[in-house]
């Protein structure tokens, strides 16, 4: 039987200063944006805060993160999985945080493949996404790239195709998904 993957991700609103991502101590982060790639669809499923005049907001509301959360949940009832890198150590732990849906988080965290855990299982220490990358030969990081510009190129920025980002504050339909 062949899985179906989620693969997914959040990119917190607040800076975390120092080399060694010390990120427990400057809760509340705050979630910018997040993002889903379903490996039967092209296109991302990208969910971001929204001002009052629709653009992208800095950090999404606890009502947006929590219309997240149950978007995740949602799409788990497709049999789809989801797949993450260090979920379980940060991206869960957020999530719950900023939406209060601590024990939703807690079954989708505990359903879902965390890449990282599995090499840290297997080496005995974490490693990070873009090192991981590099090692696999893939391109990491374009060079100044941070998760704390991804709220600065929605809607700005283009992908492979020149297709635009953009997208809804929350993808809970099919017809809500992101312009590309």
């Amino acid at each position: 039987m062949t899985r179906k993957y989620l693969a997914f991700d959040i990119e917190t609103a607040k800076d975390v200063p120092g080399e060694d991502f010390n990120w427990r101590a400057h809760r509340p982060l705050g979630i910018s944006c997040a993002a889903a790639l379903r490996c039967d669809v092209a296109e991302p499923i990208l969910w971001h805060g929204k001002n009052d005049d629709g653009t992208p907001a800095e950090r999404m509301s606890r009502a947006e993160a929590r219309d997240l959360v149950h978007e995740l949940a949602r799409l788990t009832t497709e049999g789809l999985h989801v797949l993450t890198w260090n979920g379980l150590g940060f991206d869960f732990d957020v999530l719950a945080e900023e939406s209060g849906c601590r024990d939703e988080c807690k079954e989708l965290a505990l359903d879902h493949v965390d890449m990282m855990f599995h090499v840290f299982c297997d080496r005995g220490f974490p490693v990070g996404l873009d090192k991981a990358a590099q090692a696999l030969g893939i391109p990491g990081k374009p060079e100044g790239m941070s998760g704390l510009l991804a709220p600065q190129l929605l809607g700005t920025r283009t992908i492979s195709g020149g297709s635009r980002l953009c997208g809804p504050g929350r993808a809970d339909r099919a017809a809500d998904r992101p312009c590309l």
